[in-house]
């Protein structure tokens, strides 16, 4: 039987999260500082068209950093204001923004966002691009030779906009973009349209991008377009029109290479070429994206089919500042360009003692240096492992400890080296001078010293062996090795050899994400050997409040409520507070409970035990549901 006491402030701290880290740039390529970073839920919204869920909020230090924490899910990253955000990678267009899968406990890494543009304020008068309202407009746009313009931007613009001669003043006086009409839709597959929630006004329909627009009904300009009028009532569906058709794939190519200390290739520096000259005044249309490419293993990278024009090409990577080239293309020949960045690669691989591949380089999971310059400050850079245990990113001069993420408890480290010298005590000196490698050498384990701790994982609502493939025991304050990791075996158990002495958070992995009830396991000096590990897939917090008939919420200090599973394995049990009468209980989802109550004060009795309109107190069980917040409200009286 495994008995967990929670307390209020307990429960707060045990809902799983993951972690997301970045940059945030602006338009110039530099770090944007100050700016607010969310996540915003990639869930569907639900009939009735509500929002996505926003989750955590943090704000990017000097260097345009941000670490946010969230709820384990998936998400699209956001920077700036809710009404105009711009998402990772890069864009203000959902459609077109990173999606993020996030784990509980995980690190995801270099989720950057660059050309992040600030909302600018409108000037007096102009049109609220949140106002809004009950009209909609449709239609259908075609290429001109009739075939569906599928993926188009369409906008609607208040006619009013080119009537203010100020605000086309206030845009043209820099490149920022700006977008005074928040109805803004994407074509589907047949080149259907619909804009919804227009407020009272006439409006210009336009489709395409900032710089090659076509307005209704299929027009380069202002002066040949056709208003549309919308009133509250307004149902139109046949705004039809023709725009040009998409000119082929041709251009020039702009390659090259990107690279670090010694010529050391960089992999997955993004190289982007932005237009080299201020914005057009916008209208309600997003920019058109900025080709890019990705380097690949040995640092070159190539952009096909670039339009001629003078651009500035702009070479970023996580660990350095982005570095950029004015470049002019042209039709007639290639251009190639090469970054060096002031950064050195750091590589290497996981082998086994003979020198050959390790058999489970994910068994490791990934690599780590923990920063050893300043002790106020330590950073932990993760390096992902291939399927062949290889790993490698670039990293800033500095002294680091190198750390495995996790060894398999039948694994010990042979040697850790860079250019023959062992690693395994002393720290990676990280300089400009030439790219390091590490070479990590596992080696079975040939004898059973330490502490032994063997146990089985359960589901907490069925009690059989639950769906996982590992457990870890984190986290090791000091030395190579950061995590334990075993196997699970069929039937639940588990064993780890060679553990010392300490306080560990056991940790699961697997298919699918699960959560453990236990939030810890003290290994002492003797081997355990009934350690039972209950996992849940999903968790909620429960509600439990105290009263008496008599009104003396003082008396509800200290009574305790205890929450047993239908497979009698889970128990929790929690506190009532002291002149509240409340406690809070995080539990899996998917059982159902018997409550009972105990600790009741002297000269009190217990009168009633409810829980979601029924009755709990003879022998009726709590069922916690998927989507439920269960409530449990319990009664005391004088005798």
């Amino acid at each position: 039987m495994v008995e967990i006491l929670l307390s209020f402030v307990l429960f707060l701290q045990t809902n799983p999260t993951g972690t997301v880290t970045g940059v945030v740039r602006n338009a110039a390529g530099m770090p944007a500082a100050g700016v607010r970073v969310y996540a915003v839920s990639a869930a569907e919204p639900k009939d009735g068209g509500n929002a996505p869920a926003l989750e955590g909020l943090s704000q990017t230090d000097e260097a345009g950093r941000f670490r946010l924490e969230v709820p384990a899910g998936r998400y699209f990253i956001a920077a700036g204001s809710v009404e105009s955000p711009t998402y990772a990678p890069g864009t203000p267009d959902l459609t077109q923004a990173r999606l993020v899968s996030i784990t509980s406990a995980a690190v995801v890494e270099n989720v950057d966002i660059s050309g992040y543009l600030p909302p600018r304020q409108l000037p007096p008068g102009v049109f609220n691009p949140n106002q809004l309202g009950s009209g909609f407009v449709s239609g259908v746009i075609q290429y001109a030779d009739g075939t569906p313009a599928a993926g188009i931007n369409v906008g609607a613009m208040p006619a009013s906009f080119f009537n203010n001669t100020r605000l086309l003043g206030a845009l043209q006086s820099g490149p920022q973009m700006f977008s005074p009409s928040a109805r803004l839709t994407r074509t589907d597959s047949n080149g259907r349209y619909r804009l919804e929630n227009l407020a009272a006004d006439t409006f210009y329909i336009l489709a395409g991008f900032a710089d090659s627009q076509t307005l209704y009904p299929g027009v380069p300009d202002i002066a040949s377009a056709s208003t549309v009028t919308v009133t509250p009532t307004t149902k139109l569906d046949n705004l039809n029109f023709t725009i040009p058709l998409a000119l082929p794939g041709k251009g020039t190519i702009v390659r090259g290479r990107t690279f670090g200390a010694g010529g050391t290739p960089i992999t997955a520096a993004t190289v982007q070429l932005r237009p080299n000259s201020p914005a057009p005044v916008s209208t309600s249309l997003p920019p058109r994206p900025s080709p890019q490419a990705a380097s690949g293993p040995d640092g070159s990278f190539e952009i096909p089919g670039v339009a001629p024009g003078a651009y500035v090409a702009v070479a970023m990577t996580s660990d350095a500042s982005p570095i950029s080239r004015n470049i002019v293309v042209t039709e007639d020949r290639p251009v190639d360009l090469e970054f060096s960045f002031p950064v050195t690669v750091v590589s290497g691989r996981i082998l086994s003692e003979d020198g050959t591949p390790f058999a489970d380089p994910q068994a490791v999971g990934e690599v780590a240096l923990v920063s050893g310059n300043n002790p106020n400050a330590i950073l932990t850079t993760l390096f992902p492992l291939d399927t062949a245990g290889r790993f490698s990113r670039t990293m800033q001069e500095g002294e680091y400890r190198f750390t495995l993420r996790a060894l398999p408890v039948d694994y010990s480290i042979h040697s850790i080296t860079v250019a023959g010298t062992e690693l395994v005590k002393d720290s990676i000196k990280v300089t400009e001078a030439a790219p390091v490698n590490i070479e990590v050498r596992l080696a079975k384990r040939t004898n059973s010293m330490g502490i032994k701790v063997r146990g089985r994982v359960l589901d907490a609502a069925t009690g059989k062996p639950a769906a996982a493939q590992r457990v870890f025991l984190c986290c090791q304050d000091s030395g190579s090795v950061f995590r334990l990791s075993t196997k699970v075996q069929e039937d639940g158990s588990f064993e780890f050899t060679g553990v010392t002495r300490g306080r560990y958070t056991p940790q699961l992995q697997g298919n699918t994400t699960l959560g453990l009830l236990d939030d810890a396991i003290a290994v002492g000096d003797e081997d355990l050997s009934d350690v039972t590990l209950l996992a849940a897939a999903e968790f909620v917090q429960l509600s439990l409040r105290v009263a008496s008939d008599d009104g003396n919420l003082a008396a509800a200090a200290g009574l305790t409520i205890t929450l047993t599973g239908t497979s009698e394995l889970v128990k929790i049990v929690a506190v009532a507070i002291a002149n509240t009468g409340e406690a809070l209980a995080w539990v899996p989802v998917g059982n159902s409970y018997r409550v009972t109550v105990s600790n009741i004060p002297d000269g009190y009795i217990l009168k009633a035990i409810g829980g979601d309109n029924s009755l709990l107190m003879n022998g009726g069980r709590l069922t916690v549901a998927k989507g439920t917040i269960p409530n449990v409200m319990v009664m005391i009286g004088k005798r």
